[in-house]
Formats: C-alpha cells, sequence, structure tokens
C-alpha cells in the first residue's frame, strides 16, 4: 500500500480539511525550466504556509500536552487573518491523532474559520529518518526514558527528508507556546534570508549551551562558544522556532554530509559534547 495515498476525512461537517497518511497496519535538477520552476515554487508558496508540529503520547484531553495544544491553537487562530492560507502538518501516533482531531475542531469552531490539516504516522516518520537518529543518537542519552530516545527528537535535522518535495518553505513550532501576533508575519522572514540561507532559528536565550559545552570550554577559556549575546558570544540556537528552507536543505551536499555518522562523530568529539543528563 502506498502510505502517502490512502486519505479519509473524520469530520465530513466541521470546518477543516484532513488528509489521513497513516496506513492500515499502523492506523495507528537541471537549469532547463528553471524560471518555470521558480513560477510554480512562488505560486505554492503563495497558496500555502506550511506548519508542522509534533504530538504524540497523549491519551487525554487533561493531559499537559493537550492543554498547551489547546493554548497553541486558540491563540494561533485568534491572531491569523488568512487561515486559507496556512495548512498544519502533525506528526502523531494514533491515540493523539484524536485527542488532537477533538481540540482543533474546537478551536476551528471557536473561531469561526477553516484550515488545512494532514496527520503523518510517528511510526513511518520515524523510520524515515532512522540514518539520522542511528547518527546522532549516541551522542545523547541512552536511557530508555530520556527526552532524546525518541526517534522524533531528531525531526528537525530530516524534515526534508519526510515533507512532500511539493514543499519548499516550512515552519515547525514546539506546541508548549502561544502566538502574539500574526503567523504570516514568521514567514515573511523567508524574504530576509541570503541565497544559501537554509534555516532561520532565533538565538537560545537561557544557558543550556553553556553547561553542555562545559568540557570543551574548561579547555578553551577563550571561546566565544556558550555565552550570551551581551558577553558578546555565540549562545547557540533555540529549536522551538524552526523556518526550513527544504528545497536548498535538500540540495546541500554540505548539509546532507554533516548528517553522516562520521561527521557527527568528528563534531562531538572535537566540541566534546556529549548530552546525558536529562529526561523528560
Amino acid at each position: 500500500m502506498d502510505h502517502g495515498k490512502k486519505c479519509c476525512n473524520y469530520f465530513p461537517s466541521s470546518r477543516f480539511s484532513q488528509r489521513n497518511l497513516y496506513n492500515d497496519t499502523d492506523m495507528v535538477s537541471s537549469t532547463v525550466g528553471l524560471d518555470l520552476v521558480l513560477d510554480v515554487e512562488h505560486a505554492q508558496i503563495a497558496q500555502f504556509n506550511d506548519v508542522w508540529f509534533i504530538f504524540t503520547k497523549v491519551k487525554s484531553l487533561n493531559e499537559p500536552l493537550a492543554v498547551k495544544l489547546h493554548n497553541f491553537m486558540h491563540s494561533l487562530l485568534h491572531f491569523c487573518t488568512s487561515t486559507q492560507s496556512l495548512r498544519l502538518h502533525i506528526i502523531s501516533d494514533v491515540n493523539s491523532k484524536f485527542i488532537a482531531q477533538t481540540l482543533l475542531d474546537d478551536a476551528l469552531k471557536v473561531a469561526n474559520k477553516s484550515l488545512s490539516i494532514e496527520f503523518y504516522n510517528s511510526s513511518e516518520i520515524s523510520r524515515k529518518i532512522q540514518g539520522i537518529v542511528d547518527a546522532m543518537r549516541p551522542h545523547f542519552s541512552s536511557q530508555p526514558d530520556s527526552y532524546y530516545s525518541d526517534a522524533l527528537f531528531f525531526i528537525s535535522l530530516g524534515l526534508h527528508l519526510v515533507a512532500p518535495t511539493t514543499i519548499n518553505r516550512a515552519a515547525m513550532f514546539d506546541v508548549d507556546m502561544e502566538f502574539r501576533s500574526d503567523i504570516v508575519n514568521l514567514f515573511q522572514e523567508f524574504d530576509r534570508f541570503g541565497p544559501q540561507a537554509l534555516f532561520g532559528l532565533a538565538p537560545e536565550l537561557t544557558p543550556v549551551y553553556r553547561h553542555i559545552l562545559y568540557r570543551y570550554r574548561n579547555l578553551h577559556k577563550d571561546t566565544l562558544f556558550g555565552k550570551s549575546l551581551i558577553e558578546g558570544g555565540y549562545p547557540g540556537l533555540n529549536s522551538g522556532v524552526i523556518l526550513f528552507r527544504l528545497d536548498r536543505i535538500r540540495q546541500s551536499d554540505v548539509y546532507n554530509m554533516l548528517l553522516q555518522k562520521n561527521s557527527s562523530d568528528f563534531l562531538a568529539n572535537k566540541y566534546n559534547f556529549k548530552r546525558d543528563h536529562q529526561t523528560k
């Protein structure tokens, strides 16, 4: 069965259109025609602003992550002026999917808006990025209950392997946030990308990388890594909101080389990186 072709509507009377990318058992470039390619890309981007997030391991509406998704969606819809240009991509499991459907339907009814939504099977997504997971996981906690033991922790590194190839620009969010302005404004940041920019992220505002790189910092007293922006340093990047130029990422030999095990091993050794003391 072609996992990406099976579609079904769960709420025929609700305010969102939904594609189900679960399979039955899981249920749970050449320069020729470049102008045409760019025209097609522009038309597509004008049609949709693609938003991705993960919603898994939720079994009831009372769980903290369900409450966070409620706040996330209500704030997003409250400030969004054009949901017709918005498309949600939700990576979920069977139980969480139905919780998400309930929360989304409620938020859309309250906002009196409609929205395009696509669900993706978390197990299938994990399989698609398994190569990246195998390369990165040794540098993180191996404890079964660790936050980093979940393959989806690494999804932002491999979204280009997961997203449909027709999507060239996307944003990924943690759902433990709320909006205070129109999400469409965020997508305008793509216009500020340089010609080789692959990602857009904000600086990390907590000293997390100061702690993670403590071994490297002890050996290199003059390093700027882990220092705050106020100190003129490089504090690292916050992955709670990420902008992706997926078309460029797919074509970047350098980036895809860095995802290989030999590259991740080299960088982890160079910066004495090992994240092993946090669980979630």
